[in-house]
């Protein structure tokens, strides 16, 4: 889990994220990348848990309950683009 936390730095650190930018001052658009990138890492971890415990199916629930939630971020994130714009312009979340 360590390692996907650092991956998850790096991921903010490249330029998806301004450096230095406090969390407070990252636009919705960019909270909503990094809420996808923590909920990849929580999907990834459930799939370890069903591989280590297979008889156990609420882990597998919770893995579906965690790919519907980045389905609906997913359009969400797609909502935010003008998809007639020839440069995909990015809409700020009211």
């Amino acid at each position: 889990m360590a390692k996907k936390i650092e991956l998850v730095s790096v991921y903010i650190n490249a330029n998806k994220v301004p450096k230095n930018r406090k969390v407070g001052d990252l636009t919705s658009y960019e909270k909503l990348l990094i809420a996808k990138e923590v909920l990849g890492m929580m999907i990834d971890a459930k799939q370890n848990q069903i591989q280590d415990e297979p008889k156990e199916e609420i882990w597998k629930e919770e893995q579906s309950q965690f790919y519907r939630v980045l389905g609906t971020m997913d359009s969400e994130e797609e909502s935010w683009y003008d998809p007639c714009g020839r440069d995909a312009k990015l809409y700020e979340h009211p």
